[in-house]
């Protein structure tokens, strides 16, 4: 809910400096709520980088100032040892990543396979690449991530999230297709 308007400012107006800074903020801000929403920002970094070159770099200046003002809040609120606790080991099981992930793509195939048509057959539409992109790192960051103690499938959310989007844009996009 926090991270959805920061992607649709950024997408909406990627060379707009306004945009990109109030859309890292919701990132940002997403990430300290749940902190394995890390994908959505690395991958609207790695697409302004690729499609619009030194946007992204107001995007990652505005994400990095906005993390470190958040931290220095949670830090004063929750006391010096905060990050040492948002940043405590885990038992972690690479079987289960490997297991968890498999059981997920069996459900999920078709989407990505799907969004992987668009990404190669739109390969010149920015939105749609930057979709393929967003699953693409989504998928490994879940796999990764599936492998923690106590971590369930919702790991794989900003997976859902780009498939989503991208299939609303695949979808748009096959009548002018034709």
């Amino acid at each position: 809910a926090v991270a959805t308007p920061g992607l649709a400012l950024v997408l909406g107006a990627p060379r707009a400096v306004p945009a990109l800074i109030a859309g890292a903020v919701c990132l940002a801000v997403a990430g300290f709520l749940k902190h394995s929403l890390v994908v959505a920002p690395v991958a609207l970094c790695l697409w302004l980088a690729i499609w619009h070159g030194r946007t992204a770099l107001w995007f990652a200046m505005a994400g990095i100032l906005s993390a470190g003002v958040l931290y220095a809040v949670f830090a004063g609120a929750h006391g010096a040892g905060f990050l040492g606790h948002l940043m405590s080991a885990r038992a972690y099981s690479a079987a289960e990543a490997l297991r968890g992930t498999l059981h997920w793509l069996t459900k999920t195939w078709p989407m990505l396979l799907a969004l992987a048509w668009a990404g190669w057959r739109w390969r010149g539409d920015g939105p749609i690449m930057f979709c393929a992109i967003y699953a693409a790192l989504a998928v490994v960051a879940g796999g990764y991530f599936k492998g923690g103690a106590g971590v369930d499938q919702n790991v794989f959310f900003d997976a859902y999230v780009a498939c989503a989007i991208g299939l609303g844009l695949l979808a748009s996009r096959l009548p002018r297709a034709r």
